[in-house]
């Protein structure tokens, strides 16, 4: 059974700009899987490669997560995510979903693999596109 409250615990700290109590719900270890479509996409392989990837988003994007809704799926939970994306670079916004999974070892976050409704609006967002991660 998948530690639903470890999630929505990432999820509230996340969306309230918490960063040290996010960043406390993962294992050292996570694996985080974003779409490689997106100029932000990746597979990123521990707890310092995923501040990158934030710190990355931080600097090209504002994130406002509306409503979060986390579910037990078994051995993983499943969160639906409302959300608005705004590109600093040209002020444009989009209002989307997001569908996310997530392991855990019981006491924090394993792997998260992120699923956006429309990867080619997200990816839109930016005019001159934001340059990809090593």
């Amino acid at each position: 059974m998948a530690n639903v409250a470890v999630v929505q615990a990432f999820i509230t700290a996340f969306g309230s700009g918490d960063a040290e109590t996010a960043l406390g719900q993962l294992h050292d270890d996570v694996q985080v899987s974003e779409p490689a479509s997106l100029p932000i996409g990746g597979e990123y392989a521990g707890k310092a490669a995923f501040v990158g990837f934030l710190g990355k988003v931080a600097a090209n994007y504002d994130v406002e997560i509306h409503q979060a809704t986390v579910r037990d799926a078994g051995d993983m939970a499943v969160a639906h995510l409302d959300l608005t994306w705004t590109a600093h670079s040209t002020g444009a916004s989009l209002d989307t979903q997001f569908c996310e999974l997530y392991t855990d070892d019981g006491d924090k976050i394993t792997s998260i693999n992120v699923f956006p409704k429309d990867t080619k609006a997200l990816a839109d967002l930016t005019d001159a596109g934001v340059a990809r991660l090593p």
